[in-house]
């Protein structure tokens, strides 16, 4: 200890120098010495036999379940030393899955339940699995508070003491959940024997669920190694490498290409990949582009639609006719899953999409993956044919009896609108309306969300660095003879279109609205000082 040579040379002082008090021995020391330190109260031989003692118990248990499931069913003989040892080798006693495995199995079919608390559930959680609670939300919080107060064999005892009432609900309600997945038209083999289990972080809760399950319930239990923690990780991961879009840096990909080695040419397609291709769909509003992905998905083709995943249409009135947005975690979750269960090998039809959809967040690598996309196809929808499906899709009699509330919350949207529209538009707007008027209320909204599309859609082409700042190529899907919209017939063009992109024959679309004018902009401001610009110099040789 320090203190010892400090205590010698106390003794060589002056007798009228009061002798130095010993150091305070540190919190290594104080557990040693028995003082109290961060590691609690020593424990005393019996306590300490008595530790070893639950702890062997408990080892011993894990080979036979049934006498281990009675120890811990009592309370009084169950205590802190019984639950650490419980702790101690619960885990190695059920199988974990990585990420990969898990989702795989997920996706085949089998139960899965989730035995985080009601709240983490609804924040966000694995699609497809179900609620299974250990603990409620009011459990959770006094096991955790506990847990960082006292320690962690105090935590565990008193969450065993909840969970000790829920032992034969939590076998029976896993047992319906795999009953449900078995009855499924097409069940994976041994759906009826199996279930997947797991928590936050793949730790006590999980284990000991799938360890009860097995012993008592006669399943075969895996769980998520890492947990759903590990699940979001997997998740963020599905689209490209997000270091240089979190970090900020637009010019990270152009430094890359000359840090990265030749040899690396793995990590750098980890880094940017290029497949699976993505086609974005583009268009304004009203041309009807979730009717053409529903159209080219019926047609066997791959389709993200991230605004059925949102429940949003993505404008200021895309509630109409949804269910209650997901939070931007689960939305992630949704999109993620769909992603993963893609062929890389063909193409992949997306929605024309900004960062937000509705209230939820594009997930931020595959929305760079869509702003990298190499080919933009924009629906190119008569006005007249426009209006017909805006009216459809938010004014019908349908769509009014799809939501809840409906008047009352488009007046509330227009409303909203004021600010943007100006106090005169936005009176003639809630006219129009309250008139029901819904064909001149469309007309009327058309035109200013026109505005608002011809800005996204600006450099199309790649040119200028503005947000709407795209990789890829614009092509425009001819329509000029459709006499009424017809999604089946449009989702063709497109296909026929994208052939002719491949082949090289389909000449890139005409920039118009805010991306032609900035792209003249652009062109003018590139033209030598006293030159003429291409425009007048014609002119002056004709």
């Amino acid at each position: 200890p320090r203190g010892g040579r400090r205590r010698e040379r106390s003794q060589a002082l002056p007798p009228w120098r009061p002798k130095q008090l010993p150091d305070r021995p540190t919190r290594k020391n104080a557990v040693n010495q028995g003082g109290r330190g961060r590691r609690g109260p020593p424990r005393s031989g019996g306590a300490m036999a008595k530790h070893v003692d639950g702890a062997a118990e408990c080892t011993a248990g894990i080979d036979d379940p049934e006498a281990l499931l009675k120890l811990l069913a009592d309370e009084e003989e169950c205590d802190e030393n019984t639950m650490e040892g419980f702790a101690k080798n619960v885990k190695t006693a059920v199988e974990g899955l990585e990420v990969d495995e898990f989702v795989a199995a997920l996706r085949a079919g089998y139960a899965c339940v989730d035995v985080r608390s009601p709240s983490e559930y609804a924040h966000g959680h694995l699609p497809g699995a179900s609620n299974l609670p250990l603990f409620t939300n009011d459990e959770r919080a006094n096991v955790g508070t506990k847990f960082k107060k006292i320690g962690r064999g105090k935590a565990m005892k008193l969450g065993m003491h909840y969970v000790r009432p829920k032992l034969a609900s939590i076998v029976e309600d896993a047992k319906r959940a795999v009953a449900t997945a078995a009855s499924a038209e097409n069940a994976p083999p041994n759906a009826s024997n199996e279930i997947l289990v797991h928590c936050w972080r793949g730790g006590m809760r999980s284990c000991a669920v799938a360890w009860l399950l097995s012993t008592e319930g006669g399943l075969r239990a895996r769980t998520l190694r890492g947990g759903y923690k590990a699940f979001r990780a997997w998740a963020m991961g599905q689209y490209c490498y997000l270091g240089p879009l979190l970090k900020g840096s637009h010019e990270k990909k152009a430094r890359d290409a000359f840090e990265l080695p030749e040899k690396s040419e793995e990590e750098w397609n980890a880094r940017y990949p290029t497949s699976p291709r993505i086609v974005v769909i583009g268009g304004r509003t009203g041309c009807g582009k979730t009717r053409v992905l529903h159209a080219l998905r019926d047609a066997g083709h791959q389709v993200l639609d991230l605004e059925g995943l949102a429940n949003h249409s993505g404008s200021n009135f895309g509630w109409v006719g949804r269910d209650p947005q997901p939070t931007t975690q689960q939305f992630g979750n949704d999109v993620a899953m769909k992603w993963g269960s893609f062929d890389h090998e063909r193409p992949i039809f997306v929605e024309d999409e900004g960062p937000n959809v509705g209230k939820v967040s594009t997930p931020p690598g595959l929305y760079r993956r869509m702003r990298d996309a190499s080919v933009v196809l924009r629906l190119n929808v008569a006005f007249q044919h426009r209006i017909s499906v805006l009216v459809e899709d938010y004014a019908s009699p349908e769509a009014q009896a799809r939501t809840p509330r409906w008047r009352e919350r488009m007046e509330k949207a227009v409303a909203q609108l004021r600010r943007r529209l100006g106090g005169e538009r936005a009176a003639e707007a809630a006219r129009l309306l309250a008139d029901d008027d819904f064909q001149g209320f469309a007309e009327f909204m058309l035109r200013y969300y026109d505005k608002l599309y011809d800005k996204h859609i600006a450099n199309a082409e790649g040119t200028g660095t503005g947000k709407g700042a795209r990789a890829g190529d614009l092509y425009e899907v001819r329509l000029e003879d459709l006499e009424a919209f017809d999604a089946v017939t449009i989702a063709d063009r497109v296909m026929e279109t994208l052939k002719r992109v491949d082949a090289g024959t389909e000449p890139k679309a005409t920039p118009t609205g805010a991306a032609a004018q900035q792209q003249a902009e652009e062109a003018k401001a590139s033209v030598a000082p006293g030159a003429a610009a291409p425009a007048d110099a014609a002119a002056a040789k004709s």
